[in-house]
């Protein structure tokens, strides 16, 4: 996809956005030491266990994600042997692939739509 609000020469791929993220993410991190982060993280624990449902929610969301792994899924990873440094290099693998594959359609002029 093309970034059309940035002046780029005709023929050259826009910048990534997930470079302006991981920029804004990486002064997030400078700003938030990792001890404060820690911190925060333990209250809101507290307050999950305390029932407030706003602590809960956020600690699913951030621990298990938006859409969390089934039980048959679980116990099939578990019988399968996999430990989270296979998984982690499955999902850096597959980004790779993705990440090829839009530059190759970037370099190919197939990522804008047709004119």
């Amino acid at each position: 996809m093309r970034n059309e609000t940035r002046s780029q020469p005709k023929g050259e791929p826009a910048p990534a956005r997930r470079a302006v993220e991981r920029d804004y993410l990486a002064a997030l991190a400078d700003l938030v030491p990792l001890d404060a982060w820690r911190e925060i993280c333990r209250q809101t624990v507290e307050a999950a266990k305390a029932g407030d449902p706003k602590a809960r929610d956020w600690l699913a969301r951030y621990l298990i994600g938006p859409s969390p792994m089934k039980l048959l899924e679980l116990a099939a990873g578990e019988s399968a042997v996999f430990s989270s440094a296979d998984l982690i290099e499955r999902e850096a693998r597959s980004r790779g692939q993705r990440r090829a594959l839009t530059e190759a359609l970037t370099f190919a002029g197939l990522d804008r739509p047709a004119e």
